[in-house]
């Protein structure tokens, strides 16, 4: 198909005014639209992320968030490089309300919906304790 010269300036001039139309219709809008070009990079939009970090010889062996009323709370199982114990770990909004050193043979972490607790296991035993919240403090109970 071939255009006459006069055709092709027609329609290019008919999709800049489109296209003029479409970003006016967006930037000129009552949404947020238009105010994400006026947004600086360094800022961020809603709820900003907090992360809590291990150390870099710190090894995550095992991670589980809570729900519910615990949903911001999570169980961190790690351990040192070279190292036979691990460390059980709560953090809360990125920060650690709960540290204990446990045998290097519990690596399940489960969370009881039902009970609101979480598990920590032995996968080969079957041993394990119960991970407790009375009082907001946290306490290990035996699985018994």
């Amino acid at each position: 198909m071939k255009l006459s010269p006069k055709t092709g300036i027609i329609i290019s001039i008919i999709s800049a005014i489109v296209w003029a139309c479409v970003f006016a219709l967006f930037y000129f809008s009552t949404n947020d639209y238009g105010k994400f070009a006026q947004a600086d990079f360094s800022q961020v939009r809603g709820a900003s992320v907090q992360r809590f970090e291990l150390s870099e010889d710190e090894i995550l062996i095992a991670s589980k968030s809570g729900s519910g009323e615990y949903k911001n709370d999570r169980v961190l199982l790690s351990k040192y490089a070279g190292e036979e114990s691990m460390i059980l770990r709560v953090i809360r909004d990125a920060v650690s309300v709960f540290e204990q050193r446990i045998s290097y043979a519990y690596t399940k972490v489960e969370y009881a919906d039902d009970k609101n607790y979480f598990k920590i296991l032995d996968p080969i035993s079957g041993d394990g304790f119960l991970l407790k919240q009375v009082n907001d403090e946290y306490s290990l109970v035996s699985l018994e």
